[in-house]
């Protein structure tokens, strides 16, 4: 995709009455500004018009395509924590990774999308 194209893509993504479709190395993404929360907005994808759950779970093709993750460390009471270490061989300091698909930042979606598919084409914006 060049550069006018990536800017229309932004600027529809401003919107929440407009929808982005692109052909990412053969899946049809679509893209579309939704709420998360009363003052946070979000732009979510859907992979040949869905997304499954087991895409944030094991490892595949679209979370490695499309999804964002986050490390982080497991918030939990140190009771808990230690009787979760007692029982299931876990490090304290173990990080948790999670996949989304929402994206807060079009240019973190833009540079993974990019960074992770081949051949990216705009295919319209309505």
């Amino acid at each position: 995709m060049t550069n006018e194209e990536w800017n229309q893509v932004d600027e529809a993504l401003d919107s929440f009455y407009k929808t982005v479709e692109l052909d990412c190395d053969g899946y049809n993404l679509t893209l579309r500004l939704a709420r998360i929360s009363r003052f946070r907005n979000g732009i979510f994808f859907y992979v040949n018009g869905i997304f499954r759950g087991e895409w944030a779970v094991k490892d595949c093709e679209e979370r490695r395509g499309f999804c964002r993750k986050t490390e982080g460390y497991q918030v939990v009471s140190a009771a808990a924590t230690l009787k979760k270490i007692k029982s299931v061989d876990m490090h304290p300091d173990a990080k948790l990774a999670r996949y989304w698909n929402i994206w807060t930042s079009f240019t973190a979606m833009k540079r993974h999308l990019i960074a992770n598919n081949k051949e990216i084409t705009l295919v319209k914006i309505s």
